[in-house]
C-alpha cells in the first residue's frame, strides 16, 4: 500500500489550476491515504486567502475552495506539531538549511513514514518545491513533483 504526504505546494494544486493541478486532483479522487503536517493546511488555507485577496480567484469560488479545504483535512492522517516534530524540524532545519515551515513538513513525513512502515505502507512524500523534494530523498523518502507528471 502506498501513502501520501503532500507538502503545501502540491497540496494546493487540487484547488488552484496549476502544472500538476490534474496529477494531484486524481490522487484525491483515488481514495488514497493522504497525510500531511497541521501547518500545510493552515499554509494551503492562506494561499487561497491571498489569491481571493488579490482578486486572482473570486470571492465566491475562494469560499468554496475554503470549505473543500476543510473537508478534505478531515480526510488527512493529521500530523501535529509535538515535541518530537519539533526536535526532528530543528534536526532537519539544521542538517538541510532548510525554512522553517519545510523543515516541520521534512520532519513531519520522516515521521510518519516510520510509521507507516511498520504498517507495510510505503509514504511517498509530494511537494511542487525542489529544494524540500530534494531533501526528502537524501532523507530516505521517495518523491515526486506533481508538476513534473
Amino acid at each position: 500500500m502506498t501513502a501520501y504526504y503532500l507538502d503545501a505546494s502540491a497540496w494546493v494544486k487540487r484547488y488552484c489550476i496549476e502544472a500538476g493541478s490534474s496529477w494531484v486532483r486524481q490522487l484525491f479522487n483515488s481514495g488514497a491515504l493522504m497525510c500531511c503536517a497541521t501547518l500545510g493546511v493552515v499554509e494551503v488555507a492562506a494561499t487561497l486567502a491571498r489569491k481571493t485577496r488579490a482578486g486572482e480567484i473570486d470571492r465566491t469560488l475562494g469560499e468554496t475552495m475554503a470549505r473543500r479545504l476543510r473537508r478534505d483535512w478531515s480526510g488527512f492522517y493529521q500530523i501535529e506539531m509535538t515535541s518530537g516534530v519539533l526536535e526532528a524540524a530543528l534536526e532537519a532545519a539544521g542538517r538541510e538549511a532548510l525554512k522553517g515551515a519545510d523543515a516541520v513538513h521534512l520532519a513531519s513525513a520522516l515521521i510518519v513514514a516510520d510509521h507507516l512502515r511498520r504498517h507495510a505502507t510505503e509514504l511517498v512524500f509530494v511537494a511542487s518545491d525542489r529544494e524540500l523534494e530534494q531533501a526528502a530523498a537524501r532523507a530516505g523518502l521517495p518523491t515526486t513533483d506533481p508538476a513534473e507528471k
